[in-house]
């Protein structure tokens, strides 16, 4: 894409205004990779016309067309209130779909909301399970974390946490997160 070229400078002068309008009109297209190319360009500290605004509706673009990256960056988008307001249930419907598509980090995140009943009703074996979940996906540091609340939980939830662990990420979370809680 142009748009790529003028964002990284490659065989022409770095243009992130001249990116952005080559990336927009990609976007618009219906290129999900360039939405979250825009997206990204309007969080760079480089430019001087960058929006949080801006970078949440086009993350919002590629999240919705099934970018994985996008969908964990619209949770924390949610979560943060950045380029926008704290939607905490926009959060962890975001956060699900990106734990469901292999984020490791939304599922540790999501482990975050459940052990401290920020953003979700607070649930040890919930976050034991999520931070299990992460640490499978890919989240070295979840297993440490998993390792802190495994103590909080009886033998029989540890127990019942890795029968739910058999099973894909997409089923452990709607066992885990229902629906009426996203």
């Amino acid at each position: 894409l142009a748009g790529r070229a003028y964002r990284d400078g490659l065989g022409c002068k770095q243009d992130f205004s001249e990116a952005a309008a080559w990336l927009e009109r990609a976007a618009r297209q219906g290129e999900r990779s360039a939405a979250h190319d825009l997206a990204r360009l309007h969080l760079n500290r480089q430019w001087e016309e960058r929006s949080a605004q801006a970078a949440r509706y086009w993350m919002m673009e590629a999240a919705l067309a099934g970018d994985v990256d996008a969908q964990f960056r619209v949770g924390v988008f949610a979560w943060s209130g950045s380029g926008g307001r704290v939607n905490l249930r926009e959060a962890v419907r975001f956060l699900c779909r990106a734990a469901e598509g292999g984020s490791a980090q939304a599922a540790s995140m999501l482990a975050g909301f459940s052990l401290t009943g920020s953003g979700l009703p607070l649930d040890r074996r919930r976050a034991w399970i999520l931070y299990q979940l992460a640490e499978r996906l890919g989240d070295a540091s979840a297993k440490a974390a998993a390792k802190t609340v495994a103590p909080l939980l009886s033998a029989a939830e540890r127990q019942e946490g890795r029968q739910i662990l058999k099973s894909d990420a997409k089923s452990v979370l709607e066992l885990l997160i229902p629906r009426a809680e996203r």
